[in-house]
Order: C-alpha cells, then structure tokens, then sequence
C-alpha cells in the first residue's frame, strides 16, 4: 500500500483553496508521494488557466473577482456549489505508471471511482472534463512544476455547474462544440440528492484507495499548519507584472480551446520577447522552452515552426489539447504580422 496525506479543508474561497493545494506539493516526496486536498468553496469566483491570458479569456466586463491557478486550461466557475478537490503527487507516476502526455488519463481514474460510489455513472472520453451520467459534471486539470512534482486537480459541480456563465467569456464563439451537444450536469441532479462535502471528499478519497492502493491518513497538526503558513506566505508575495509592449494576435481555436501569441521584434527583424498562451496543459519545463527557444528566430514561418518542433522533439516537453503543432507556429506568425507585416 502507498501511503497518502489527506485534508479536508473548511469552506473557502477559490484563492485561498488554490493556494492550499499548491501549497501540499512541498510535502510529498518518495515516503509519501501522494496527498489530497478537499475543499467546498464559497463565494464568486472565475478560475483560470495558467497560460490563459485573462484579456481575451475573459470578457472585461464580467466583474467576478479572477484568481489564476497553477494548472493549465480552461476558465471555470470556482464558487459557492462548486467542491475543489486536489492530487499532489511526487511525480506523474505516484499513482501509477505515467507516459509522458497521460498526466489527465492516469490520473483520473480515482475522480471517476470515487464519483460512482455517490451513486453516478462516471466516465473519462480523453477531454478536460469527467462525464457524470453522459455530461459534464467535473473540470480536471494539471500542472507539473520543473522538479517534476504533479497537481492534479478537480473542480466538481456538487451543487452549481463549474461552467462559467456565457457572459463571462471573452472568446468568440467555437466552431466545435467542447461537449459534443451535452449541457453540463451537477452532481446532485445526477444523484438526485444533495450530496454533503464531507461525504463527497469520503468517496473521492475511497475512489482512489481502490483504484491505486493507497493507505491515507490525515494531515498532522505540523503539517496542516506548515502548508496554511506556505500559503499565506505565497498570497503575500508580489506578482509578476504582465507582459506590456506586445503585440498579441487573435485567439486561434485548437482541440482543446484557444491558442494565441504575443511578440515583441528586434530591430534586426528578429523575436525579442515570445510569449504564447491558452488553455492547453503544458508542463513548466515546455513552456519556458518554447518561450525561449522562440527568441532570436527570424521572422518567417520557417524559422519559427523550427524553433517550436525542436522544443517539442525533447521528451521532456509535454503539452497536451494541442492537435496541430503548427497552430502555435500560425499564432506566433499572426502576432508578428499584426505588429509588423510581412514583405
């Protein structure tokens, strides 16, 4: 049996069980490379993706307070109704063997397990969301820092869909419906009960007892103190200030959602600064590199889908809900033509 921590956290806000959950990655590490974290949230919140630019994420006059997690995706409702559920894993394959670009696959088989035993069918078809009785009832995302540790999170529509509302979105409308004509469904329509947080993060932790072996005991006092102290002290550091000076090219939809790219260009007529964003899954490591293996490129696209297809030629880069690796090439492009066209 591996051995695994687990917490259950009181009712909170989206910005401080983001921080929370964050903050358990510091314990895991080879005795115990599993820890869960639990967590019913109040309030109105928008969660997004850590490679979502919130400009074109969101439409700038929703009003909802935005906290950015450190997972990718997609934008979700993080409040009142919704139960945040959280997998900190020493490494991707914590749980169970994990190939590289399987992050989501592997992991969530102890959401669906534990889903079912509330009394719902629960599936996975290979997308950003579980389907609870053929709908979608829960978010799923990750985030894979430099040292390889995981977090894995759920954010389940206990009582109120995770889908945020349509005036929230800043997106133009997609070609490809992302739930294939199935409007989301909450866990207690599915169940047909309202289903208590305590007894949702019960089978959530069962779910994966069955399906990894795992043996989880609560968080010590110590340790529940260490990580609410790590995660006021994270709230309190200072944010990176956004990228200003670039020029950004449309949002581009992709498998999963959007992609887009901003530049900034040399005198010389090469990229100075790179950024791309969007609501892909990304692992720490792609992402610093394919930022900065886009400095220096030239401005074509041959040049630039070079720079991109040698990142990604690395095994340790993964990126996942990008179908097309020439979609960051035809962003990167779209990005530099709006701020300098092309001859």
């Amino acid at each position: 049996m591996t051995p695994a921590l687990h917490w259950l956290d009181s009712p909170c806000s989206a910005a401080v069980s983001r921080g929370r959950a964050e903050a358990l990655l510091d314990l895991v590490n080879a005795e115990i490379p599993v820890a869960f974290y639990g967590a019913p949230m109040t309030g109105t919140a928008l969660s997004i993706g850590a490679y979502q630019r919130e400009q074109l994420a969101l439409h700038q006059a929703a009003n909802v307070p935005v906290v950015r997690r450190s997972s990718g995706g997609n934008t979700v409702y993080a409040g009142e109704g919704v139960f945040h559920f959280a997998v900190a894993l020493d490494d991707a394959s914590a749980l169970m063997d994990c190939p590289p670009g399987r992050i989501l696959n592997r992991n969530v088989r102890g959401v669906l397990q534990g889903l079912r035993l509330c009394g719902v069918a629960a599936h996975y078809f290979g997308r950003d969301y579980v389907s609870v009785i053929s709908r979608p009832g829960a978010y799923i995302a990750w985030d894979q820092r430099e040292d390889g540790r995981v977090l894995f999170e759920a954010f389940v529509s206990n009582a109120v869909s995770f889908h945020p509302e349509a005036h929230h979105i800043g997106y133009p409308a997609r070609e490809n419906d992302p739930y294939r004509g199935h409007s989301p469904v909450t866990l207690q329509e599915a169940a047909k009960r309202s289903v208590p947080s305590d007894e949702l993060f019960e089978f959530l932790l069962r779910g994966h007892a069955s399906v990894y072996q795992l043996d989880s005991t609560p968080l010590s006092a110590d340790d529940l103190a260490a990580c609410v102290a790590r995660a006021e002290a994270r709230k309190a550091e200072p944010q990176a200030p956004v990228a200003d000076g670039l020029v950004w090219s449309a949002a581009y939809e992709e498998a999963i959602g959007f992609v887009y790219a901003g530049v900034a260009v040399n005198a010389d007529h090469t990229l100075r600064q790179a950024r791309v964003g969007g609501d892909y899954f990304q692992n720490r490591l792609g992402q610093q590199a394919l930022e900065q293996g886009l400095v220096g490129c030239a401005l074509d696209g041959t040049s630039i889908g070079r720079a991109i297809n040698e990142v990604y030629a690395d095994t340790r880069h993964v990126i996942e809900g990008v179908r097309q690796m020439d979609s960051l090439r035809a962003v990167v492009l779209s990005a530099v033509e709006r701020g300098e066209p092309l001859r």
